[in-house]
């Protein structure tokens, strides 16, 4: 569960860093808009697997 909740920070430093990018000029509105989106999609999966592992029993999916 600890690389979930990696996972789940690199995906937010992804969206902090795609507001870099567009304030550089590296990406377009567009294109940063599309990464926002998949991040925030990406960030619920994320945590509803944390929350089924919380959740099962010892000799589920732990």
């Amino acid at each position: 569960m600890n690389f979930l909740y990696i996972a789940k920070g690199s995906n937010g430093e992804v969206r902090s860093q795609s507001y870099r990018a567009l304030d550089g000029n590296y990406i377009s509105s567009e294109e940063q808009s599309e990464v926002l989106i998949l991040t925030e999609k990406l960030k619920f999966k994320i945590q509803g697997f944390i929350s089924v592992l919380k959740n099962s029993s010892p000799k589920g999916y732990k």
